[in-house]
């Protein structure tokens, strides 16, 4: 008896040893399977196993299983597996499938037989806003529950960016950029959070906004900029064979920034309606709100965004202190190696201003590019670029 137990613990380890070191050969050779099949429009059954694969990795936390498949598709140049791989990362942390109870009538909890849960989807999203604080402000770090909160999820419906069936869920918190998950099974950790807080069930803390290091913008002498990012997920039911359509903002077959005015319209008025709903609470804060989007999309955009304006705002305000047109300014470009991003200073011969960060990710080639780019667009034509300890 006791050799069986010894042999029943010792095994299981063992095996998952072995499956932790099999899983990302396992996750290679799918990958480059479904890229060397032809195109269709249902999923085959090795794509199938793929995602399975892939969300078992991510919820189960083993995000670095997938970066060194990753790592060893791309050194194989075998760039349309790794898409696939990373495409189906992105919807296992991104898309939770979950248990809804259906709307139920007046007497429903009169009713012999309860009515059944239905299979339902969440998916995330985020809105990326910019908070312009001035001196003697400070900025809260959640939107107050209650009419706020729930104004804010019911604006999606109300301006049309959400249909008629599905409903919006919002996270109170104020989230800096490094508040949010920054793995697949971490942000997917969130997603189900928030589901559980919706449906009742027993869960974690609603995860922490965070004030910024440095000085709090009571003590700052100007008006401070501050990006944070909304959490939320569009919750809808549905099954394989009839999914409830969740609207034109949340339908991936089409593009969000389509030239279409109707629903540039929406957005511009959803806009509006943050905007007034948020500075009701902010009191002196000025509230500029992005358009929402699906979690990566959304941080991408965001901070494309928040570096555009950084950067016109510090040129703006140094102009006008120098009392000097864009194209009598320098600006000085450096690799800031502790803070993995592309550090810029605008400069004269009588002055250099403060500096600011290029904030982003991937290639840092591709990011000096996107910021030189940038500039130029802002009239700059006096270019200083320093690359040492920057390793493209």
């Amino acid at each position: 008896m006791s050799s069986t137990l010894k042999h029943a613990h010792a095994s299981p380890s063992r095996k998952r040893r072995s499956q932790s070191s099999d899983s990302t050969q396992r996750l290679i050779t799918l990958a480059q399977a479904v890229a060397a099949e032809p195109d269709t429009e249902d999923l085959s059954p090795t794509e199938e196993r793929l995602i399975e694969c892939v969300i078992r990795l991510v919820t189960q936390g083993l995000d670095r299983k997938i970066l060194q498949a990753l790592t060893t598709l791309e050194s194989r140049h075998a760039h349309e597996a790794a898409d696939c791989v990373t495409f189906w990362a992105e919807d296992a942390a991104s898309t939770v499938e979950l248990l809804m109870m259906p709307n139920a009538s007046a007497d429903a909890d009169h009713a012999a037989t309860p009515p059944n849960p239905v299979p339902g989807e969440a998916t995330a999203f985020l809105i990326p806003i910019i908070f312009f604080t001035p001196p003697g402000s400070s900025l809260p770090l959640t939107v107050p529950f209650g009419h706020t909160l729930d104004a804010l999820a019911r604006s999606f419906r109300q301006h049309g960016l959400l249909g008629a069936a599905p409903s919006v869920v919002l996270f109170p918190g104020l989230y800096r950029l490094a508040d949010l998950p920054d793995t697949w099974s971490e942000r997917r950790r969130w997603l189900q959070i928030l589901c559980a807080h919706v449906t009742r069930q027993t869960a974690n803390p609603i995860p922490r906004a965070s004030h910024d290091p440095e000085a709090e913008p009571e003590e700052a002498t100007a008006t401070t900029l501050r990006l944070r990012f909304l959490v939320g997920a569009v919750i809808r039911a549905g099954d394989e064979e009839s999914t409830t359509p969740a609207g034109p903002l949340w339908d991936t077959d089409v593009p969000l920034f389509a030239s279409d005015a109707d629903q540039m319209a929406a957005l511009t008025a959803w806009q509006e309606t943050v905007t007034t709903l948020l500075a009701r609470t902010m009191k002196a804060v000025s509230v500029w709100p992005g358009f929402p989007d699906l979690w990566s999309d959304a941080l991408d955009a965001g901070l494309e965004w928040w570096n555009d304006v950084i950067i016109e705002q510090a040129l703006a305000t140094y102009c006008a202190q120098q009392g000097v047109t864009p194209d009598a300014v320098l600006a000085d470009i450096r690799w800031n190696a502790d803070a993995t991003a592309w550090q810029g200073a605008f400069v004269t011969m009588a002055d250099t201003g403060p500096s600011w960060l290029w904030v982003g990710w991937g290639d840092p080639a591709d990011q000096r590019d996107a910021l030189l780019a940038a500039l130029r667009s802002l009239g700059i034509r006096r270019l200083a670029l320093d690359e040492q300890g920057c390793e493209d």
